[in-house]
């Protein structure tokens, strides 16, 4: 089984907010178990992660918060990977905007929130859906020296790759439909901008499933 540090930057005790984390540690870690993983999680808004020797990859999870916001945590975790660039890596959201951030690259607000279910081509990953969930204003504008773009649509960048075991998606492959209506419904959405949501769900666990097979 392989081993993975997860990275927790979900929201700190300031935040109204702070109830999701525990949600998205079940969640997360029950995904990522279906995949032959072990889930070690950390809180990065209690302190910088621990060194990821020992761990076959990392997953740095999703924000309330903007990659340009700066709370110590948060300029500590930065600093954190920029310093440990060639470990496995799966960047999600909030994750992959840090990681850019920390590279060199530029984070700013999209031309318009995506919040639902939306379609996006995502080439060399077999069985992918074409269906993603997106929970985001903002987005990577300019990518860092050697990220190569992987996916893009009408918003921007939707994923790059920095190597063979480094990917970072601006979507939510880790959500399951609970997390996903619950996410959404901090977020405003009604039923229907969830079409689909199933499609999306298993797209994303394809996703994962190819990154964890990398390791």
């Amino acid at each position: 089984m392989k081993r993975l540090l997860y990275v927790s930057q979900l929201a700190d005790a300031s935040d109204a907010r702070r109830g999701a984390v525990e949600m998205e540690a079940t969640a997360v870690s029950a995904v990522f178990r279906d995949l032959g993983a072990e889930l070690v999680r950390h809180d990065a808004t209690l302190g910088a992660p621990p060194d990821p020797t020992g761990f076959h990859g990392v997953v740095v999870g999703g924000s309330f918060g903007s990659a340009n916001h700066e709370e110590p945590w948060r300029i500590a975790l930065r600093e954190w990977l920029g310093v440990h660039r060639s470990i496995p890596l799966f960047g999600i959201c909030g994750g992959h905007q840090l990681l850019a951030r920390a590279l060199g690259g530029t984070v700013g607000v999209a031309p318009g929130p995506q919040l639902g279910v939306y379609p996006l081509d995502l080439p060399g990953v077999p069985g992918f859906t074409g269906r993603v969930v997106q929970l985001h204003f903002e987005r990577v504008e300019v990518p860092p020296e050697g990220a190569e773009v992987w996916a893009t649509d009408e918003m921007g960048i939707q994923a790059l790759r920095y190597g063979p075991t480094r990917w970072t998606v601006q979507f939510h492959p880790e959500m399951d439909d609970a997390v996903a209506l619950y996410a959404g419904a901090l977020s405003g959405l009604d039923e229907g901008a969830w079409a689909e949501l199933d499609v999306a769900v298993a797209g994303g666990r394809v996703l994962l499933a190819a990154w964890v097979a990398a390791l």
